[in-house]
């Protein structure tokens, strides 16, 4: 039988891989499924996307946070709720303040599950947590993080980021290189994503192949100091392309896809360590990736799958980019390892996984 699902996320819908994962994939089960999200227009109930309603919220500027967003988004959902009533309620949520959020759905009868996928990695109230009937971790860090606050193991379950094929196919080449080799990355320009030292080893590694060029799509708090960065480095927009700009997941997997090499350059940042959804992206395509070390990668990664570094360590970074320019062998056997690993955990898997937790009761 078809589940009605509400989905409620502070994040644009178009850009957001994982909510966007999860709404198709139980749409594409027959399951009637609203999303409830941040818009650049007000779109309220917005338009059918590949089997999922879309209700865009346009708040002003300090409203585009979790606590401005959730209120909102939950007057919205309780009118349809009103009108024809959800099974399910998925919250993918920063923090476990927004669990509350999911009392009043759960005492009418729908079952909550919170999502803390994006919630940085500290500790987690249980109390809170009781507000909703599952939640979800993004990776054996935080569930290992969140079962040690407290939270029973019946109630906790895994689902890792993938990259969904539909958008993100496997080539069938790496791109004939000519006058330039590509690096790519792409998401969150942020802080302890690492792209200082990302610019810093691509200086460094140009000075010893120019062919290499640097494309970085994404925007973020950081972008105007890594613009002085690369300024200060002698970089030219030639060089580096830096658009500063969120784009739609379907432009950003068609402008990554020519890439020879990818670069992943998070710091360590034990506490809040993620594997991040771009480095799934690129095993999918076949992008041999440069990744630094950090807990969550480290994880589920070796150096057969990934060519690694530690983490800020741009002297390290610099020499991998030069390894992987000039030995197309190991980029192959990359590539390879990748796609095995992409097999055995990717997209089906976490469908699997995502279908199941949804049905259960």
């Amino acid at each position: 039988m078809a589940l009605s699902v509400a989905i409620l996320a502070c994040t644009r819908y178009s850009s957001d891989a994982r909510v966007r994962r999860h709404a198709e994939c139980l749409a594409t089960r027959g399951d009637r499924v609203h999303v409830y999200s941040l818009e650049e227009g007000e779109l309220d109930p917005g338009p059918m996307l590949d089997g999922v309603r879309l209700h865009g919220l346009q708040l002003p500027a300090p409203l585009q946070k979790p606590a401005g967003f959730f209120p909102t988004a939950f007057v919205r959902f309780f009118l349809e709720h009103a009108r024809s009533p959800f099974d399910v309620v998925y919250l993918h949520a920063s923090d476990g303040l927004t669990a509350l959020g999911g009392l009043l759905p759960r005492i009418s009868g729908a079952r909550v599950i919170l999502d803390l996928a994006c919630a940085s990695r500290e500790p987690v109230s249980v109390a809170l947590l009781s507000a909703v009937d599952d939640v979800v971790a993004a990776d054996r860090l935080q569930y290992d993080q969140l079962l040690a606050s407290g939270v029973p193991p019946r109630r906790l379950h895994i689902l890792m980021d993938a990259a969904d094929p539909k958008l993100f196919p496997l080539r069938k080449k790496e791109p004939r290189i000519q006058d330039h080799l590509r690096i790519v990355y792409h998401g969150a320009v942020i802080a302890r994503h690492g792209l200082d030292l990302a610019i810093r080893a691509f200086a460094k590694a140009r000075r010893e192949d120019p062919r290499l060029q640097l494309t970085v799509i994404g925007d973020g708090e950081a972008v105007p100091e890594l613009r002085e960065l690369a300024s200060s480095l002698d970089l030219s927009d030639e060089v580096l392309r830096m658009d500063g700009t969120w784009r739609p997941l379907e432009e950003v997997a068609t402008r990554i896809r020519d890439a020879h090499v990818a670069v992943v350059p998070h710091r360590a940042d034990n506490e809040r360590s993620e594997l991040p959804s771009k480095l799934l992206e690129y095993l999918s395509i076949g992008i041999p990736v440069v990744a630094a070390r950090t807990p969550a990668i480290g994880v589920y990664f070796d150096d057969n799958q990934l060519e690694l570094v530690p983490p800020g360590d741009a002297e390290s970074m610099a020499s991998a980019l030069l390894r992987l320019a000039g030995d197309k062998g190991r980029r192959k056997a990359l590539v390879e390892a990748g796609h095995a690993w992409e097999e055995a955990f990717g997209f089906e898997t976490q469908k699997r996984l995502l279908l199941r937790l949804v049905r259960e009761r």
